[in-house]
């Protein structure tokens, strides 16, 4: 069941990071516009994407960037645009070459 599971996580955030991408960015679109409007005036949606982005970034989003080579600087914004859909990829990624690399070892050894 588990990899069911993972198979169907990589599915809807690796294959589809263009998708999730044009979809973040509609949302932070749909913030600020539903905050702009004079009618409605609301900057909740906007706060909320803020504060778990930011959250992200502090608690695994830099750490996970940095871990794969990526700058600094593309950790901070990547992360604060994109949060999730950009950290969990790499951190996939990043497992998916240990156990490789562990696999490869494990050969060399025997």
């Amino acid at each position: 069941m588990a990899k069911k599971e993972n198979s169907l996580m990589t599915f809807l955030v690796v294959k589809n990071q263009t998708a999730n991408y044009i979809v973040t960015m509609l949302l932070w679109a749909a913030a600020v516009v539903i905050w702009a409007l004079p009618q409605l005036n609301i900057p909740w949606l906007f706060v909320a994407l803020i504060a778990m982005h930011v959250s992200e970034i502090f608690i695994c989003g830099v750490k996970i960037g940095r871990a794969a080579g990526v700058p600094l600087w593309k950790c901070l914004i990547m992360c604060l645009l994109f949060g999730f859909f950009w950290w969990l990829p790499i951190k996939m990624n990043m497992k998916n070459t240990e156990c490789a690399d562990e696999s490869v070892a494990k050969e060399e050894e025997n």
